[in-house]
């Protein structure tokens, strides 16, 4: 034998769950986008000259982050840095003695805050031997994909709620019905 809930009992239980339903709603936090720094490497002077100091400075690492810096067309180690807690990390150094004028890539390698691997180019222009160099800001090329979303994590669990509400009203009213 078949025992029937009173409407009583069905009305505490959709009452119970109404509740779980409304702290479930007022758990779930306002959705925010992720703003990350821009990866960016830059040179203090766009056109330095072969075995002339340059100060080189990366910004969106993670703090801490050992950042490597080279030199590139025939690839050339300049040296490391570690990022601040701000994430940026400079290096004065010197370019190689045998770097040949013309357009050259300056390459920053480490980790961005959340522990992904990060690598930022800029473009440099070695001055021929004996030309003066300018002080001034290099553009960089950010590499990778944007840190971008949010968490869903709240909606799924309202989600679950109603799917469980509906299947109980349903039980509920097949019941009733098997009943009249």
């Amino acid at each position: 034998m078949n025992s029937i809930p009173s409407s009583s009992n069905v009305t505490k239980v959709l009452a119970a769950l109404c509740g779980l339903a409304a702290v479930l709603v007022l758990s779930v936090g306002t959705a925010s986008a992720q703003y990350n720094v821009p990866a960016t490497v830059t040179a203090s002077t766009s056109t330095p000259a072969a075995g002339a100091p340059i100060t080189l400075t990366a910004k969106g690492f993670g703090s801490g982050t050992t950042v490597q810096f080279s030199v590139e067309s025939t690839p050339q180690a300049l040296g490391s840095a570690v990022a601040n807690s701000s994430g940026v990390a400079t290096l004065t150094t010197t370019l190689p003695a045998n770097l040949s004028a013309g357009a050259h890539t300056i390459r920053a390698v480490g980790t961005d805050t959340s522990g992904a691997p990060l690598n930022v180019t800029t473009a440099i222009t070695v001055a021929a031997a004996g030309a003066t160099t300018t002080t001034t800001t290099a553009a960089a090329s950010p590499t990778g994909l944007a840190a971008t979303g949010s968490s869903s994590a709240g909606l799924v669990r309202i989600g679950v709620v109603i799917a469980v509400l509906g299947g109980l009203l349903l039980l509920a009213g097949k019941r009733r019905a098997e009943s009249v």
